[in-house]
C-alpha cells in the first residue's frame, strides 16, 4: 500500500499479513516471544534484516565472565614478556585499570562510588581516572596524548555537562593553590588528593594558555 512504501515498508508487510488479523485487541493478547516470532518470520520471508535477540541476564554474565578469564589472559601474558612495545605496555595498563575498576564495584555493590571535590559544585568523580575526567572539567576539552593538542568537546558529558568549563571549580582550583581550601566533602569518607588535583589543573594551564586559574 501507499502508506506501507511511504514508511519504507514492502507490500506484505502489514498487520493482516503478519497477525491475520488487524483487531488491536487480538493482537495484544498474543504472548510477547510469539509475537517477535511472527514478525521476524515475516521479516525474513520479505528478505528484511531481522533483529537479534536481546540477551538474558544469565547469557549477559556468562560474557561478563568470558570476558573477565579473557582480559586476565591477556594480562598474564603481557606481564611475561621480559620487554614491551609501547603499545603492549598501554595494553597492560589499560587491562590493569579495568581490573581494579571492575574489583571496586564488586566491592560496592556493583556501582562506582564517586566524590565531589568541594560544595560548590555536583560533578562528583570516581577514584579511578582523575586525570581525563577532571582536564574534561576544567577544560571543556577532551585530555590527548603526550605531544597532541586537546580538542574541545563535541557533546556534553557526565564530567562536563554544560559542555563549558565550570567556573566554580576553577575559582577553587586557584583557593586550593593557595591552600585557602581543601579537597572533599565533610563526611564523605575518602577524598581526591590534592596534589593529583593540581597536577591536573597544572596540565589544563599548560594545554590551554587561555585558561587562567
Amino acid at each position: 500500500t501507499r502508506s506501507q512504501r511511504q514508511l519504507g515498508h514492502p507490500d506484505g508487510y502489514t498487520l493482516r499479513a503478519i497477525f491475520d488479523t488487524e483487531d488491536p485487541s487480538i493482537i495484544n493478547s498474543i504472548p510477547r516471544e510469539t509475537f517477535l516470532a511472527r514478525v521476524d518470520e515475516k521479516k525474513q520471508k520479505l528478505r528484511l534484516s531481522v533483529s537479534a535477540p536481546k540477551p538474558s541476564k544469565s547469557e549477559l554474565a556468562e560474557r561478563r565472565a568470558a570476558e573477565v578469564a579473557t582480559r586476565a589472559a591477556e594480562a598474564e601474558r603481557l606481564q611475561a614478556l621480559e620487554s614491551r612495545t609501547y603499545e603492549e605496555q598501554n595494553r597492560l595498563g589499560t587491562i590493569r585499570r579495568t581490573q581494579r575498576e571492575q574489583a571496586y564495584r564488586e566491592a560496592n555493590d556493583g556501582k562506582m562510588p564517586t566524590f565531589q571535590l568541594h560544595a560548590g559544585c555536583p560533578v562528583a568523580f570516581p577514584k579511578y581516572d582523575l586525570k581525563r575526567n577532571l582536564f574534561q572539567h576544567l577544560s571543556a576539552h577532551s585530555r590527548r596524548k603526550i605531544g597532541q593538542e586537546p580538542t574541545p568537546l563535541l557533546k556534553a558529558t557526565v564530567y562536563c555537562p554544560s559542555k563549558t568549563a565550570c567556573t566554580a571549580c576553577e575559582d577553587w582550583v586557584q583557593e586550593l593553590v593557595e591552600e585557602n581550601v581543601s579537597v572533599g566533602l565533610p563526611g564523605a569518607g575518602w577524598a581526591h588528593p590534592r596534589d593529583a588535583v593540581l597536577e591536573v589543573a597544572a596540565e589544563v594551564r599548560a594545554a590551554l594558555p587561555q585558561i587562567t586559574f
